[in-house]
């Protein structure tokens, strides 16, 4: 469940909602938000965090508004939400995005619409509109209309979908996968292509299509096979 200091947080704010605006002019300027405090609690400029067992920090989200509705007390309806991922109490991943909802006692987070995370540990900024965040299990589901892109000092990928593995680094790519290094200058297409970011290796076991280009973008070799794996240590 939220930690003890988000619940407390939420009270404060719920006491300070109900106290104040007594005018009968700030009412009437103010109908829908009424109405929304109405159907349950709203907070603004909000912080929200979770917490494992031991106490130790897990996600800190901050927010311009939070909603918590009468029918599901428990989830939260978020709007223009920053945060961070945590391990060990560093923080691992950023995140952004302009809609948002906390479910599940704050085991799934779903973010929606200009989203974008970046990973200090490897660098990589992460672009999608829609991600499913599941912060215990060290899994990032990103897809949407757009796919994903994934940009990296060495290589940008591209797919429909993709699965990132917070804990190890691993970026499983899905559907249309585009990859293009950046030295030397190569593209792949393929249905499918791991990443493991830490190791910079790109393993491919679908079949596959890979070009490569000289300075001035023109191609110079092409390649098909159904399997490939690319150091871009020695690119």
């Amino acid at each position: 469940m939220f930690s003890k200091k988000l619940s407390l947080f939420i009270l404060l704010s719920f006491l300070l909602l109900s106290c104040g605006n007594n005018s009968g002019e700030k009412i009437e300027e103010n109908n829908s938000t009424k109405r929304e405090v109405e159907q349950g609690l709203v907070l603004y400029n909000a912080v929200l965090e979770q917490s494992d067992s031991e106490g130790k920090i897990l996600w800190r989200l901050s927010t311009e508004k939070a909603i918590y509705t009468q029918e599901n007390k428990e989830n939260a309806i978020l709007e223009n939400i920053k945060g961070n991922l945590y391990e060990n109490g560093k923080i691992i991943l950023q995140v952004s995005a302009k809609k948002g909802e906390v479910k599940n006692e704050g085991k799934e987070i779903y973010l929606t619409e200009e989203i974008t995370a970046f990973d200090n540990r490897n660098k990589t900024e992460f672009k999608s509109n829609n991600v499913l965040w599941k912060p215990e299990e060290n899994i990032m589901l990103i897809e949407g209309e757009e796919g994903i892109t994934a940009n990296h000092p060495k290589v940008v990928v591209k797919a429909k979908q993709a699965n990132y593995n917070t804990k190890n680094q691993l970026l499983e790519l899905d559907k249309n996968v585009l990859a293009t290094t950046k030295n030397p200058s190569l593209q792949l297409k393929t249905t499918h292509l791991y990443w493991h970011i830490p190791d910079d290796k790109i393993i491919g076991n679908n079949p596959l299509e890979m070009v490569r280009y000289d300075e001035q973008k023109v191609v110079t070799d092409t390649l098909k096979s159904n399997q490939v794996e690319i150091d871009l240590d020695l690119n």
